[in-house]
């Protein structure tokens, strides 16, 4: 093999190295965010009406429900997410909604493990990636995280998946061109992958 094929497959092959180092690269930076604060998470949870036995009495009546925030501690099971835990209350959004000081006593959670609601721990990096990776499309753009920029990391393996699948196909065809004994189409072939391989990063770069 001459020494330009060499390093036509060289550059090949450091590029795709370097593309799947920026997908691991994504990830730990999303989960550096999370530590620093810039991105959280909110938890799902259900309201638990405060008591449904005085819904009649002169102070129950004389509630402002046009306020969400009397309007949910009379309501069982509605949805809501909460974050920043400030004893004993939390902040809650609902729908459009957003309750600085709701009760958490009045809230159900999906979650069993709340240890980051309660900022007693924050997850190690595994548990962040486990917990990124389970959820849904839907939950990616549900109040359930703070940003969708904490999965975008998600959509940068996505389209490293295309460059590995090019360069697979590539070595294939290399492989038949040289049982061919088709030099000058292994080159071109080199050259084209090499040609990919910049475009491709470059549109990574920008996108």
């Amino acid at each position: 093999m001459d020494r330009k094929r060499k390093f036509l497959i060289a550059f090949i092959a450091v590029s795709l190295v370097f593309t799947i180092g920026d997908y691991f690269l994504a990830k730990r930076m999303s989960y550096n965010k999370y530590k620093n604060g810039d991105y959280f998470f909110r938890e799902k949870a259900s309201t638990v009406a405060s008591s449904t036995d005085d819904w009649w009495t002169p102070e129950a009546q004389s509630r402002d429900y046009t306020d969400t925030q009397n309007l949910l501690e009379y309501t069982n099971n509605a949805t809501v997410y909460a974050y920043n835990y400030h004893d004993p209350y939390c902040t809650i959004i609902y729908g459009d909604n957003v309750i600085e000081d709701y009760p958490v006593a009045r809230l159900k959670f999906e979650n069993e493990d709340l240890r980051d609601f309660y900022g007693t721990e924050k997850y190690s990096y595994s548990e962040y990636i486990k917990i990124i990776d389970g959820l849904s499309k839907s939950e990616l753009k549900s109040d359930r995280i703070s940003t969708v920029k904490m999965a975008d990391y998600k959509s940068v393996g996505q389209t490293i998946k295309i460059l590995v699948i090019f360069d697979l196909c590539l070595a294939v065809l290399i492989v038949i061109f040289a049982w061919r004994e088709m030099d000058a189409a292994i080159t071109w072939l080199l050259y084209g992958g090499v040609a990919y391989s910049i475009l491709f990063n470059i549109g990574m770069f920008i996108f």
